[in-house]
Formats: structure tokens, C-alpha cells, sequence
């Protein structure tokens, strides 16, 4: 049996996190960059994970807090409320500074915003009662990985995003989603998935993390009741996501009709194939269009 301090020379009370030996030897940071998983652990900072077998999985202690350890930072600070009401008061405003391709479906899911230290907009998700997430910045409260995800949709597949931006913008185009709360790399210690569906599209970002995360979920979530796809984002930019496809190529009409077309021809394939005809086929339609203008401008 390999116990954690074989490998790690630091690790929290609890036992969910640890210092990695590489990029955290002498840190002074209050939170290990390293989540440990049952049969694994994943360092957020390096990108390197540590695997064991099945024979040799990690043996967690009872979770337990000592009165003379640092408190977890309080939820309240997190700030969410105040977010909140600032999205609901001006969501339009904000949806359109930040260019992001959503409507007003967008109210139903539990996001805020605030500014961030450069005075611009930053959105601000509630995960739970006890958990707060400031896109790419702090977690409050309990920052445990976890899932974030729609409202049940009658739909026979869900989306699996990297972030929770991703989440709300799938929702906002007619689609249910999920993602997980600490990134592509990592998963949650015990995941049960949202029953009703039986396709799942795996859609990371176009990076090497989200490449090698999409790899690791469908290892993880590999079975005979759900069938696995997932996007190859091909010669999209580094760092290329969901959203970005969305804002950038189609507009809120035509993405809620892409979409739609999407979840039908994905039962058949949803790879990079699907991805090029439909952006031949906007171009197709682009230039009837404009071929129609014309004549009409002409008569």
C-alpha cells in the first residue's frame, strides 16, 4: 500500500490536498497546489500527475479540523450577493462588455459579477450555499473539486465543459452542462453524473490541458450506458473554447440553430468533420445571402 507521505513531503489535515514536491519545495502558499483523488493525484500548477494502481489506492483519513489550523477563508467574503444583484441589474451591459454569447437564460443559473483589482468586469459563481468561485481567481468557502452544472434539461445528452462560463454559455444555446470546479484536470473524489442522458460531449479548451483533461474524464467516466465524444478543435487558437465559438462565428440566432443542429448530428459523430461542414455550410449560406442582396439592391 503507498501511503501519501511516500510522495508527498506536506499535506493538509484533511488529506484532499498536498504541496507538490516540484514547483512547491520551499513555498510559503497556504494551499497545496496538488488535489489527491482516490487513485491519483494532479498538481494545478506543473500539470503532473501521480497514478496508482487499483491495488495501491490512496487511504484517506476521516476528515477532521484542530482548533489551531487556519480556517478555510469564509464564504461571505466570496461576496456573491452583492454580485449577484450588480448581473441582475445590468446582465446586458455586462454580457455585452464581456462578449459572451448569452440571453436571458443566463438569470436562471447562480452567476454575479464584480470588478476585479483592474476595475473590469469579473463573473462570480455560487456553486453551493458553501462555495463561491471568482473566474480565474479565488474560491471561497469550501473549494473542495466539485460539479457545477444546468437545470435538468429533456435532452439525450449532456456537455461537459472546462469552466463554469463555458456552463452558463451552453445553457443559454438550449443545451444541458456540467464542468467540474478545479479545471481540467481534475476530478471530483466522488462523482455521481446526472442521470437521463446517455451521450456525453466532452468540450474542453483548444490547450494542452484541456486536451489531456478530456482524456482523463473519458478514462474516468468510460462506460457501456454513456456514450463518449469529444470536440477536436483543430486549427482553432490556444486557449479556443465553447464560448469563443459561439460569440465569435455566430450570432445568439444562428448559435441556438447550430446548436440544434449539433445534438442531432452528434448521435452519428461530433468531431472536428462535423465542426469544418457546418462552418462550410454558414459560409454557403453567407454567400446566398449576400447573392440575394445584391439582386434585390439591383432590382
Amino acid at each position: 500500500m503507498i501511503r501519501l507521505e511516500d510522495v508527498f513531503t506536506r499535506i493538509s489535515n484533511n488529506r484532499l490536498r498536498a504541496w507538490c514536491p516540484e514547483c512547491d519545495l520551499g513555498s510559503n502558499r497556504p494551499q497545496g497546489t496538488v488535489t489527491i483523488n482516490e487513485d491519483y493525484a494532479f498538481c494545478h500548477k506543473c500539470q503532473k500527475t501521480w497514478h496508482f494502481d487499483e491495488d495501491e489506492k490512496i487511504q484517506k483519513r476521516e476528515e477532521y479540523v484542530l482548533s489551531n489550523t487556519k480556517a478555510v477563508v469564509s464564504v461571505d467574503k466570496g461576496g456573491y450577493a452583492d454580485a449577484r444583484n450588480a448581473f441582475i441589474n445590468g446582465w446586458q451591459k455586462f454580457v455585452k462588455a464581456m462578449d459572451l454569447p448569452w440571453n436571458d437564460q443566463c438569470l436562471k443559473m447562480p452567476v454575479g459579477v464584480r470588478k476585479n483589482d483592474d476595475g473590469k468586469p469579473q463573473l462570480v459563481f455560487q456553486i453551493n450555499d458553501n462555495h463561491v468561485k471568482h473566474h480565474k481567481g479565488k474560491q471561497f468557502g469550501d473549494a473542495q473539486c466539485k460539479m457545477f452544472g444546468t437545470p435538468q434539461l429533456s435532452k439525450d445528452y449532456l456537455v461537459l465543459c472546462e469552466g463554469e462560463k463555458d456552463v452558463v454559455t451552453a445553457y443559454c444555446q438550449g443545451a444541458p452542462a456540467i464542468t467540474f470546479t478545479s479545471g481540467a484536470g481534475a476530478l471530483p473524489a466522488e462523482l455521481t453524473m446526472p442521470t437521463g442522458y446517455n451521450k456525453l460531449y466532452i468540450i474542453y479548451d483548444n490547450d494542452e490541458k484541456g486536451i489531456e483533461g478530456s482524456k482523463k474524464v473519458a478514462k474516468r467516466l468510460f462506460s457501456k450506458e454513456l456514450e463518449l465524444y469529444a470536440v477536436d478543435w483543430k486549427d482553432k487558437p490556444s486557449g479556443y473554447d465553447i464560448t469563443d465559438w459561439f460569440s465569435g462565428v455566430l450570432g445568439m440566432g444562428r448559435a441556438r440553430w447550430i446548436w440544434v443542429v449539433c445534438s442531432r448530428l452528434a448521435c452519428r459523430s461530433f468531431g472536428p468533420h462535423l465542426i469544418s461542414y457546418l462552418n462550410r455550410s454558414l459560409i454557403r449560406c453567407f454567400m446566398m445571402v449576400i447573392l440575394w442582396v445584391l439582386q434585390a439592391v439591383r432590382m
